[in-house]
């Protein structure tokens, strides 16, 4: 019986085998193609026309809205020949005043003061809050930046020139409400491995394997399972009706967690420990004989 450690890519396949291979565990790769299809709706034109378009669409019309509005406080605060990122910090303060909230950590960061001194000084949950925040301006000025060069917004030697366009063409992604509007798709191919470890040498190598996860602990599930056949392996009775053994074993509650087992698991994982000669089956009885050592 195969027991399914995961999907990774081939860098990461050949470092997964080894670490089984030296716990006494043997593997099986499965190559297979995976195609993730990202699905996204737009709207797309001049704003006027769009407004007039989708007047009906209330979620379309506040994200019209949002989107003039920061055409707006872009145009208050853009001058001629302003240095771009003179012009993001006054633009981020009007459209985000929240960011004053992270003022001091800013200033740290621009002092070239160490990571670790910061998350001592602010604490790590603000100091990642605040990461998370400069992630999501980066990813907002970006698009702020292009919807300016598309609409009359000139950009040289890190200065910007021209004027916005008083009915700009604009390109928004709609998310909620989309019926009726166009999408597009994105289709991502790559290939991945599927590694499968051997159940009965996870079962006979339950200590090297327990060393393995003290080294990496992603690798717990391979313990667990091995826990967990343990206890079927306890619960069996002298000559132990089959179904009642099944039915025994759906369930274990351990440490304050729940295992829940299907009816098909717990049939693969009888058959295996008879394959592995733990069990035999006898006229719909289960028989525990002598845990076999692999020589």
């Amino acid at each position: 019986m195969r027991l399914f450690v995961g999907s990774f890519d081939e860098e990461e396949v050949n470092e997964i085998v080894e670490d089984l291979r030296k716990a006494g565990v043997r593997s099986d790769l499965r190559h297979a193609l995976d195609i993730a299809i990202e699905e996204k709706h737009y709207i797309e034109g001049k704003m006027s026309e769009l407004k007039e378009k989708y007047k009906e669409k209330k979620n379309v019309i506040e994200i019209l809205n949002e989107v003039e509005n920061y055409l707006e406080k872009a145009r208050q605060v853009i001058e001629e020949g302003i240095d771009a990122k003179e012009f993001e910090e006054k633009f981020l303060n009007e459209v985000m005043p929240e960011r004053k909230d992270f003022e001091d950590i800013r200033k740290e960061i621009v002092k070239g003061t160490k990571y670790e001194e910061i998350v001592e000084k602010f604490g790590k949950e603000k100091t990642e809050e605040y990461l998370d925040h400069f992630m999501y301006e980066l990813k907002f000025m970006s698009m702020i930046h292009s919807l300016l060069e598309k609409n009359g917004v000139e950009y040289k030697d890190g200065k910007m020139y021209g004027k916005i366009s008083e009915d700009p063409y604009i390109k928004v992604y709609v998310e909620g409400e989309t019926e009726d509007l166009p999408h597009e798709m994105k289709i991502y191919i790559t290939k991945n491995v599927d590694v499968y470890a051997n159940l009965l040498d996870v079962l006979y190598e339950v200590d090297r394997v327990e060393k393995l996860v003290k080294e990496k602990n992603e690798y717990m599930p391979l313990l667990m399972i091995s826990t967990i056949i343990a206890k079927i392996i306890d619960g069996i009775k002298n000559k132990m009706d089959l179904k009642e053994l099944i039915n025994a074993s759906r369930y274990f509650k351990q440490n304050g967690d729940e295992i829940f087992l299907t009816e098909d698991a717990i049939n693969e994982i009888i058959k295996t420990l008879e394959k592995g000669e733990i069990i035999r089956i006898k006229k719909g009885r289960v028989i525990l004989k002598e845990k076999k050592k692999r020589g």
